[in-house]
């Protein structure tokens, strides 16, 4: 029985007709930028091949629709290549127009540009109205209290490309890098009456500053926000650690009254940096005091509220930044009232607009008669002018850099130079002189 079962069954498979069989075939060619024109040349000399040896009506197509694919791309890349040359040609990009890219910046802080109280807003003033009040004898009050020149920076586009991060991790300098953990114990009301504290910190290259505090190599989802994870950020580096000398140039002619200090300690820059170059160690440290500054810092970075013996003037470059100043002594009533509440502690920039302004507007009637402070916004090209002693802080809305400086006149420039110059044949040793070198014949 199970022989002629086994016969039914074999000349029942070969009584089956299974018809027709479809196959899809798929055909990846990888094209380089420079190698089109090779695979379109194999693809035809594959094509004729199939079609010279009787090929199959359905690989012949396969193999045509693969030339005619390369052949598009072909043309397609031809014309985006010169679409994109005669653009080079024609189009002239200029200097950077902010500190970094999208690749590497911080996103920008939600602006504050919106016009705070009248009673409270620092006073602008176009740098037309700056050259008349100088003209009318009037610039020295004006400067008495903050005020910020709109378009008063110089040379705005040769200091765009000069600070761009680019241009700026070019150099081979070391930066004192400090963590949020110690940027925080820095941060003090008091001021230091003995020596200044040498705070632990990490030297690192441009680079790696840019790699810890914006988005330098940084994988999407490890990228910084603004704000707690920058605000230790900010960086104050005397200008001549980059560029051996000071911002010579950086305010408008018509401001150039208001800030000849910037160049006041041009010549001991000089003498310094030869000393530096000589093997003077010690010339490095008295580099750092050097009065004309550079400023960096991504969005959200700024320190705490402080203040400075010194007039101050802020040439913004890049970015924007929030500035709030007050009076010493409307401080220290202000600190009074806030001292059982805890509402006013040094904190950064950040926390300090984002928390603690509010709060001490709403519960303690900051703003208020008696408890008057000032506040305003500074855009690329806008120089700030702080007034002596005053209490201030800044934060930066967007990736910032700005030349920062002490405030003079001609007159108190010359005085400054005169008081550095080392003239011993003349028995003249100043009293600030903190190393001296003799090196050559």
């Amino acid at each position: 029985m199970r022989l002629p079962l086994l016969t039914w069954l074999l000349a029942a498979a070969r009584a089956v007709d299974l018809g027709k069989t479809t196959y899809n075939l798929n055909l990846i060619v990888e094209a380089g930028k420079e190698t089109y024109e090779k695979t379109r040349d194999d693809a035809e000399a594959l094509l004729a091949h199939a079609v010279a040896n009787g090929m199959g009506t359905s690989v012949q197509l396969l193999l045509r629709g693969a030339v005619d694919k390369v052949k598009r791309s072909l043309l397609e890349l031809e014309a985006k290549q010169k679409t994109e040359s005669k653009a080079a040609e024609t189009k002239d990009e200029g200097p950077p127009q902010t500190l970094t890219n999208a690749t590497v910046g911080v996103r920008a802080l939600k602006s504050t540009f919106a016009k705070p109280k009248k009673s409270n807003a620092m006073k602008r003033i176009s740098v037309a109205d700056f050259a008349k009040a100088v003209e009318d004898n009037k610039a020295a009050s004006l400067l008495k209290k903050p005020l910020i020149v709109e378009g008063g920076v110089g040379a705005l586009d040769e200091l765009r490309s000069l600070l761009s991060a680019e241009a700026l991790m070019g150099h081979d300098i070391t930066l004192e890098y400090f963590t949020p953990a110690v940027s925080k114990q820095k941060r003090s009301f008091d001021e230091q009456q003995n020596s200044p504290q040498e705070w632990e910190h990490n030297d690192v290259s441009v680079e790696r500053y840019f790699v810890n505090c914006f988005n330098l190599r940084a994988k999407p989802d490890f990228r910084k926000r603004g704000g707690a994870q920058t605000e230790h950020c900010e960086q104050d580096i005397s200008w001549s650690t980059f560029f051996g000398g000071n911002a010579t140039g950086l305010l408008t002619d018509a401001l150039t009254v208001a800030g000849a200090a910037l160049d006041a300690d041009l010549g001991r820059t000089r003498f310094l940096l030869k000393a530096v170059a000589n093997g003077v160690d010690a010339a490095k440290m008295a580099l750092k005091s050097a009065s004309t500054r550079l400023v960096v810092g991504p969005a959200g970075a700024g320190e705490h509220l402080r203040q400075q013996a010194t007039p101050l003037v802020d040439g913004l470059v890049h970015g924007e930044r929030r500035w709030f100043t007050m009076q010493p002594d409307t401080f220290m009533k202000l600190r009074g009232k806030a001292e059982a509440s805890g509402a006013l502690e040094p904190s950064s920039a950040f926390v300090f607009f984002e928390s603690q302004l509010e709060e001490l507007v709403e519960d303690l009637d900051l703003g208020a008669k008696g408890l008057s402070y000032r506040e305003g916004s500074q855009k690329p090209g806008d120089v700030v002018f702080i007034p002596p002693s005053t209490i201030f802080t800044s934060l930066t809305y967007a990736d910032a850099a700005s030349v920062r400086g002490t405030l003079g006149t001609a007159g108190d420039a010359a005085n400054a130079v005169d008081a550095k110059l080392w003239a011993p044949e003349g028995a003249r040793i100043p009293d600030n002189v903190a190393a001296a070198a003799c090196y050559g014949d």
